[in-house]
């Protein structure tokens, strides 16, 4: 409006003097004056419009100018910013410039890596030059993937200038130009040396019997895994199962101390008959196990009878001579396996019969009879009809808080009533099932009879938490989330009362895992990790899962806090476990002094015989519902 004024005003101004000089030049009024009003009047209302113009102009140019310093202070101080971070030694940051192939990283990475800022100009691919030849391929797929424009993470390892390894875990973005390409690349790295080597420690204390220092049973079982998926049937073994005899004897006669010192005594001398770079260990309290590889079955025999025969001589503990005997059972690979369950299975059906023929020999595995045989095609056969006779039945064991020692939830455990067998333990009919494929539907049948439990206690307004066991075959099965989903709808039941019970085994294989276990905590399903500690899980892959729970194996509480190396391993779970953001349930506690200690060390939870045995439906409310 005021603009107008001014350009209305010039307009009128100059019109009126036009008119004036018009008059005076002729002398009187007439079109010619009109025409020089009118004249004057255009010219003044342009005269007024520039100059208006002009002031607006400077105002915006001003206005601009203004802008364009906040905008630079900003920038300034932007690159200052980011100019400290990189000057800062304790930040690791990277950025890669594509065109012109030039590596930018922070003060930090050079001091982590020992490089100087020219060793780096001088190879712009450090990160893959340096690192470990195995890894190289993972560094790879790191840049492939922020190349074609995905912000991508993965962890590597790379050589210092010292040539010792850091553990790093990159993660990176793209940044595109105005065509859409990407023209730079940023990200930051993470040490995760500490990290990886707290894990090692945990796993070796895991891995390693504390008072033998042979391998213990999860390590065993892990390499001989290893050693029989590999398939090298031209590299035969020989599965030994030792088992002191009368060993409990001299622990009740002479005490623990001596048993112990026997013990160690033995685990001595193994290595001297099989040797040290054989795979053999403590497997449980009087139980050793050898997988000796061989090419030769005579001399291979002649070596265990030597290492049977130098029990003859006498022990030497405190002084005194004590004589000992072991008893021993064999199978070979793959003679009579080529699985690692099998092999251990039937190198202690071979240890059972060694017993029974008095003790104090080898007995070699020979192929079951025909009654056992009879007895596996028939459960086999059975469990087919058996869903259909509805022979099946779901018992509870509770899950306690150590704190309030109440109720907080139930595993749902199966039991086969079979019409003319009886009982038929889960040991026996599981893997039967898993071997003949029927371990889905079985698996379908206890979802379904868990959910409408949950269904029934919701209704009843005594709500309660149930966990059912899930088989990597039932995990697998495309129809597996399907039904989940439609028995929750159909039971309207609250989802964080299912829970979903896991090995770790079955979470390694990553691509077809989280797809799984995100769908399930989007449904709101409690999911835990069971028998955690025996899986030999990564932490870089728990903690890239959706986990609410780790389930301590109960072969780790078994001897706390007695043991002192199994309560230090306990330990270090319960806060592995809670640094990852896990709750805890901590299986097989049988006394109170286990619960005490688990308690004490920040396990709230807690499962097993000292609380109670699974029980059926019935005993169940009746105890602790009614």
């Amino acid at each position: 409006m005021k603009d107008s004024l001014s350009i209305l005003g010039m307009a009128l101004l100059v019109s009126v003097t036009a008119f004036f000089v018009g008059f005076l030049l002729h002398e009187t009024i007439s079109l010619n004056v009109f025409l020089w009003g009118v004249g004057g009047a255009l010219l003044g209302g342009a005269i007024g419009w520039l100059l208006t113009t002009r002031k607006h102009l400077k105002e915006v140019i001003h206005h601009y100018k203004v802008e364009m310093n906040n905008v630079k202070r900003q920038i300034n101080s932007a690159n200052q910013e980011l100019t400290a971070l990189y000057n800062n030694t304790n930040a690791w940051m990277w950025s890669i410039d594509i065109e012109a192939e030039r590596l930018h990283v922070s003060k930090g990475i050079l001091a982590l890596f020992q490089y100087t800022q020219e060793e780096v100009d001088a190879d712009y691919q450090i990160f893959y030059t340096r690192a470990v030849e195995s890894d190289k391929h993972l560094v790879k797929k790191h840049y492939e993937k922020l190349l074609s424009g995905e912000a991508t993470k993965k962890e590597w390892r790379v050589y210092k200038k010292d040539g010792t390894i850091v553990h790093l875990s990159s993660a990176g973005e793209p940044i595109f130009g105005e065509n859409g390409q990407v023209i730079r690349i940023v990200g930051v790295v993470v040490d995760l040396s500490k990290e990886v080597e707290l894990a090692e420690a945990v796993n070796r204390i895991a891995m390693t019997d504390t008072l033998t220092q042979l391998p213990n049973q999860v390590h065993f079982n892990k390499r001989l895994e290893e050693m029989v998926e590999m398939g090298m049937e031209e590299n035969p073994l020989a599965i030994f199962y030792f088992n002191v005899d009368r060993l409990k004897f001299i622990n009740d006669m002479m005490g623990f101390e001596v048993g112990d010192e026997l013990l160690i005594l033995i685990a001595e001398r193994l290595p001297m008959y099989f040797g040290h770079e054989t795979l053999m260990a403590r497997y449980g309290g009087d139980e050793f196990l050898v997988a000796y590889p061989y090419q030769d079955q005579e001399a291979m025999q002649l070596k265990v009878d030597q290492f049977l025969q130098s029990f003859r001589s006498p022990f030497l503990v405190d002084d005194e001579e004590l004589f000992l005997t072991i008893s021993a059972g064999a199978a070979l690979y793959p003679k009579d396996a080529k699985t690692m369950n099998s092999l251990l299975s039937k190198a202690n059906a071979s240890l059972k019969r060694a017993k029974l023929k008095g003790k104090n020999n080898i007995q070699y595995y020979i192929r079951e009879n025909e009654e056992l045989q009879r007895r596996r095609l028939r459960l086999e056969h059975d469990l087919k009809r058996a869903l259909e006779y509805q022979e099946f039945e779901l018992y509870y064991q509770p899950k306690v808080s150590l704190v309030t020692r109440k109720v907080q939830g139930v595993e749902a455990l199966i039991r086969w009533q079979h019409p003319i067998l009886g009982e038929v333990s889960p040991g026996e009919f599981i893997p039967i099932a898993e071997d003949s494929g029927q371990i889905v539907s079985i698996g379908n049948w206890v979802l379904t009879e868990a959910v409408q439990q949950i269904h029934r206690w919701q209704v009843a307004n005594t709500p309660m938490r149930i966990a059912i066991n899930v088989s990597s075959a039932q995990l697998e099965s495309p129809v597996f989330m399907e039904n989940l989903e439609r028995l929750m709808e159909e039971y309207k039941i609250s989802s964080n009362l299912l829970g979903v019970e896991l090995t770790e085994g079955m979470v390694q294989n990553l691509d077809s895992a989280i797809p799984v276990l995100f769908k399930l905590r989007q449904l709101g399903v409690t999911i835990y990790i069971d028998d955690f500690g025996t899986g030999y899980s990564s932490l870089a892959i728990l903690n890239q899962l959706p986990i609410d729970f780790i389930k301590i194996d109960k072969s780790f509480v078994r001897e706390v806090p007695h043991n002192a190396g199994q309560a230090t391993l306990v330990k270090t779970i319960i806060e592995m476990g809670r640094n990852l953001g896990f709750q805890l349930v901590a299986e097989g506690v049988e006394r109170e002094e286990q619960a005490e200690f688990l308690l004490q060390n920040g396990c709230t939870k807690a499962q097993g015989f000292y609380f109670s045995h699974p029980l059926p439906i019935h005993e169940f409310e009746k105890r602790y519902l009614a």
